[in-house]
């Protein structure tokens, strides 16, 4: 089990904005916090994953592990009881404030379009059209195409979730321009819809819900190397144990393992099986 250490005086600063924040927002915070049946030191970690997840390792805290960030433990709740919008979108931070830190400016502006991770990872893995779609355009793409990684999951992505709706995997271009709402990053348990990614990493990463390292599977989005709060490598995976991606400025694409290291984020943004 990976350790974390954090510093006191941060959680007391973060609990403080939370609280704030929950006041700024009408309550919006507060209330869900309760139906997760949460006091606000449990809300404070709830914030802390969902940055985790949307941004990547905080380089403030000390984690030793070479799989997921640690998840302290929740009550446990039924998907129902779940917010169904993410409850921190709302939360805004005093810019005079300079005791606030950087990354929970960068978290709270993340949250505006970033889809609320459930206390735990998926730990399933995923099947159906939209996935063995996935698959084979990734791996075509390995084989015979090139250009920007975030190009090339930006496309799969969008092309595999339409083949769910139409019953047809075929390569294609997504449109120009992004769904910042929460549903164009992808929502596995949702309705089926054509998923159209931002454009780039960093908000890619932004995208989805965890995937558990053990339950990942063709068509997840995997995210390395964190530099400044943000994702700067994306890759689509094949397989439960391969992706395909490239390398910056190569434009090349190749088949390669999953990165083993803690700071690899994977992220579920394709519908399975209804």
């Amino acid at each position: 089990m990976p350790s974390i250490t954090g510093d006191s005086g941060r959680d007391r600063k973060l609990l403080v904005l939370l609280i704030v924040g929950s006041v700024t927002c009408g309550c919006c915070l507060f209330s869900p916090l309760i139906a997760l049946g949460n006091m606000f030191s449990h809300g404070a970690n709830d914030f802390r994953n969902q940055c985790d997840s949307a941004l990547g390792p905080d380089p403030s805290v000390t984690v030793t592990a070479t799989t997921s960030p640690v998840r302290t433990s929740e009550p446990a709740v039924t998907q129902s009881a779940l917010p169904s919008t993410n409850p921190y979108s709302s939360m805004t931070l005093d810019p005079r404030d300079r005791d606030i830190p950087d990354r929970y400016r960068t978290c709270v502006t993340a949250m505006r379009s970033a889809p609320y991770q459930r206390p735990d990872a998926i730990q399933t893995p995923n099947s159906g059209a939209a996935v063995a779609c996935a698959q084979h355009l990734a791996l075509r793409y390995a084989n015979e195409g090139s250009g920007d990684p975030a190009a090339l999951v930006r496309d799969v992505v969008y092309a595999a979730s339409a083949a769910a709706l139409t019953g047809q995997c075929a390569p294609g271009a997504a449109p120009p321009g992004s769904d910042s709402a929460p549903s164009g990053c992808g929502d596995p348990g949702g309705p089926r819809r054509a998923v159209l990614l931002p454009e780039t990493v960093g908000r890619q990463a932004y995208c989805g819900q965890q995937v558990a390292a053990t339950a990942v599977t063709a068509g997840d989005l995997v995210f390395w190397d964190y530099r400044e709060n943000a994702a700067t490598r994306v890759g689509i995976a094949v397989s439960a144990g391969e992706m395909v991606t490239g390398e910056p400025g190569s434009g090349r694409f190749f088949r390669v393992p999953l990165p083993d290291t803690g700071g690899t984020r994977f992220k579920r943004v394709l519908g399975g099986e209804l």
